[in-house]
């Protein structure tokens, strides 16, 4: 009997739980999905041969319409987040058209150096031998120049979240 008791007391607070979130008779907004990416850098321009703990991968999370999420790993093992090195509106994302049809930007300004602007753009190549390539690349700009002073170039795969 008391094993009985403890198992119908089990289940009633399961299904209170579960119906608990929908107790107004809506239902739940639905989650968007997320993607993750692990991209290894192939070029650095211009290159950085003085660098002594140099990122070797990057690693980006998005939805259909945000880049959420980008963060260096270094030779070392360490990682630098990019949403805490660069702040920009709505956190380091910006609303884009549907990741199928376009690529993903964010932007940001340093927050040490209020002169410096970074953009990263992750999506498939369009065109070339390398159509359909998935690659993530990171263009840093001074003031109001137009051409970057630094840019970064990576291959990237899809992985699990």
């Amino acid at each position: 009997m008391k094993t009985f008791l403890l198992a119908t007391v089990a289940a009633v607070s399961l299904i209170a739980s579960a119906s608990a979130q929908t107790m107004d008779g809506s239902n739940p907004p639905p989650a968007k999905p997320q993607y993750a990416y692990e991209c290894v850098i192939d070029k650095v321009t211009p290159p950085d041969r003085d660098d002594k703990d140099p990122s070797y991968k990057v690693n980006v999370v998005t939805d259909s319409t945000h880049i959420d999420q980008v963060w260096h790993t270094l030779r070392s093992g360490k990682t630098v987040d990019r949403v805490a090195q660069y702040e920009g509106s709505s956190g380091t994302k910006i609303e884009n058209a549907d990741f199928s049809t376009s690529p993903l930007v964010w932007v940001g300004k340093s927050r040490k150096n209020s002169r410096l602007t970074m953009r990263g753009i992750i999506g498939s190549l369009t065109t070339g031998k390398d159509k359909g390539k998935m690659v993530y690349i990171e263009d840093l700009y001074r003031d109001n120049e137009k051409k970057p002073v630094l840019s970064i170039y990576t291959s990237c795969h899809r992985i699990d979240v």
